[in-house]
């Protein structure tokens, strides 16, 4: 006996060779706890087979062979475990790979006798290149393991496997080993959401590729598959959501290779599912921390992008509470009215975008706003848009600026001239607004705002700047109470000279681009806004802010923002301590022939008179012969 060890021995030294330097072979660590549960935790010899997919150096499945020969010294496979092998490679398309059985004592390679039976399964097999022969030893380690070696519940493996040569022979070597963690990380997973459920790991397939795959479900029932491959977590996994209502999809992750192995998941997943209380539900916002909004339309106009979110309950929603911050401190809007009203504003520019966001500011939260344009760069000066709204339709680029400031407010963003919209529809946008803001260069766009809007019963504010900016107005219109805007726009004739009225380019019909600061654009905006808003709630009314005008027909305001401007010298001549900015309110003449808003018998219905693409001459000639019928 002793010399046949010594033969065994000198035949297993002789065949065994250094670790090699090819690749790795993968095993995923549910089967390193199976074969931990049915040979590691048991006195020696036991063992089973391995199996995994086709043409990979991976371990996939461990199949225990209850029926095997053995004895505390030997293993002997079952012709039964021959049979289960056959049947699980036609039903799961995996391969066998080899055999695992456990060792007595320190005994941590393969014997001699494995070294005879590895060769003869490799002769019976030809179309096996490989031969998987791992050892399992219970006997507990001092020293730190080698990179073919792995730890268990108790002792270790010791990875082995046989190689054809180009020659023929058979060659035995170690071969370095990795443990996929996937049921690790899955614990961990289920122990950070306080999963009442230990995962299930198992094998799928991604089209004709197997892959492993473990499910956490939690508390909520909300399920978390997680489907890797044996690179993992080198590379990330697959994961997908099933929320409490069956509806599956993938969840996206972010997969930060520069943080330790053992936590990738749980800090991937963590972003993109958040603990704690409250119902686990889909919604969209800018970020991860707060929901804005379950409707997906709403998020695709700001931009938002979807997530995982806890929704706890008896909490005020951030639109209840943006909105409750929004009329906290003004005033103005501490009405339901003004709050519920519906604005229409017509052009987007720099004063059309400053009237929707003070609106939106102010608690407005339904605002319908009309333009074709697109943002420019030399827009940025004077807007609130922003360089990346470059490019945009200024209408969208608004909406999403909008929402990001009140997620509850409705936007409806029009990219249309106003004479491009169907007059019954402009009709009912009109009615159906409480106020119409019209802040285009546009005359022809003004006079057809004005017509709509007078038409519909609905006040209306007209804002513009005159040339240079030395000056500027706003007009409001009060269906059957004051002059409307062409009446207006006609009395401005009669106060302004030709070198100061705003100025038309014939090339275009808009009026010539006014240079001006912000500061100067804004407050004339910002005074057609208050006015805007009293007019929404005469009870507020910024405490009675425009009573006495309206008592006295004074709807047009003439701002001075240089000193010295048009007749203002002459109006405050004698009164001290007056510099810029200065008002004037004016009263003017409502025509009785006026189209718009003269007489009954005068009046022409919208609908009836369809709209038509004024001449830039045609728009001149109409307010010069308003005036001088009049005698304005």
């Amino acid at each position: 006996m002793p010399r046949l060890r010594r033969f065994l021995r000198s035949r297993t030294e002789a065949a065994v060779s250094a670790i090699s330097s090819a690749d790795p072979v993968y095993i995923y660590d549910f089967v390193l706890e199976s074969i931990a549960t049915d040979i590691a935790m048991y006195p020696p010899e036991r063992g089973g087979v391995l199996l995994g997919p086709i043409g990979k150096y991976c371990v996939s499945q461990f199949i225990f062979d209850h029926d095997a020969a053995a004895t505390g010294a030997t293993f002997t496979p079952s012709l039964a475990i021959g049979k289960q092998v056959r049947a699980a490679e036609l039903a799961t398309g995996r391969e066998f790979k080899g055999l695992v059985h456990s060792h007595p004592g320190t005994l941590d390679r393969p014997s001699g006798q494995d070294i005879v039976s590895i060769q003869h399964a490799l002769e019976c097999n030809p179309h096996l290149a490989t031969y998987f022969a791992p050892i399992i030893t219970a006997e507990s380690f001092q020293d730190s393991l080698d990179s073919h070696e792995l730890a268990l519940a108790r002792g270790k493996l010791s990875f082995f496997l046989a190689q054809r040569t180009r020659d023929g022979t058979i060659t035995i070597m170690s071969r370095d080993v990795h443990a996929v963690p996937l049921r690790d990380d899955l614990i961990a997973l289920a122990k950070h959401y306080g999963a009442i459920q230990e995962p299930e790991c198992f094998l799928s397939h991604l089209g004709s590729t197997e892959i492993a795959a473990g499910c956490v479900v939690l508390p909520d029932q909300t399920e978390i598959m997680v489907m890797v491959s044996e690179l993992y977590p080198g590379t990330p996994p697959l994961v997908l959501i099933t929320d409490t209502t069956g509806k599956t999809e993938q969840l996206q992750i972010s997969w930060q290779l520069d943080i330790a192995a053992g936590t990738r998941l749980l800090t991937a997943l963590s972003d993109a599912i958040p603990s704690g209380v409250g119902e686990l539900a889909r919604a969209y916002g800018p970020t991860r921390t707060r929901p804005f909004t379950l409707d997906a339309t709403r998020a695709a106009v700001a931009g938002w992008a979807s997530h995982w979110y806890r929704v706890p309950q008896h909490e005020p929603s951030i639109v209840e509470e943006v909105q409750s911050g929004l009329t906290a401190r003004t005033p103005i809007s501490t009405s339901e009215t003004v709050q519920d009203s519906c604005v229409l504003v017509v052009g987007a520019g720099s004063v059309g975008s400053m009237v929707v966001e003070q609106l939106v500011r102010t608690g407005i939260t339904s605002i319908v706003v009309v333009d074709p344009q697109v943002v420019e760069a030399s827009n940025l000066s004077r807007s609130v848009y922003e360089a990346r709204d470059i490019g945009q339709n200024k209408v969208d680029a608004l909406a999403r600026r909008m929402l990001g400031i009140n997620p509850g407010v409705s936007i409806r963003p029009l990219v249309d001239r106003l004479e491009g919209i169907d007059p019954s529809t402009l009709l009912t946008l009109c009615g159906e607004a409480d106020v119409v803001v019209a802040a285009t260069d546009d005359p022809q766009t003004q006079l057809i705002a004005n017509r709509f809007a007078y038409s519909a019963g609905t006040p209306a504010v007209y804002i513009g700047l005159f040339d240079g900016a030395e000056g500027g107005e706003v007009i409001f219109t009060l269906p059957n109470e004051t002059a409307c805007y062409l009446c207006a726009a006609s009395n401005r004739a009669a106060v302004l000279s030709d070198n100061e009225a705003p100025r038309l380019d014939y090339s275009t019909g808009r009026l010539s681009s006014v240079r001006a600061v912000a500061a100067d654009v804004h407050l004339v905006t910002c005074a057609g806004v208050k006015i805007a808003l009293c007019l929404l709630d005469s009870g507020v009314g910024g405490n009675g802010f425009l009573d006495a005008p309206r008592a006295n027909g004074q709807s047009y305001v003439f701002f001075a923002l240089t000193p010295n401007f048009l007749f203002f010298p002459q109006v405050f001549q004698d009164t001290a301590s007056q510099h810029a900015y200065q008002t004037v309110w004016a009263r003017p003449v409502r025509a009785s022939d006026c189209p718009v808003c003269g007489d009954d018998d005068k009046r022409q219905a919208p609908l009836a008179h369809p709209l038509e693409s004024p001449s830039v001459d045609h728009i001149l000639d109409a307010l010069s012969k308003h005036a001088d019928d009049h005698g304005q």
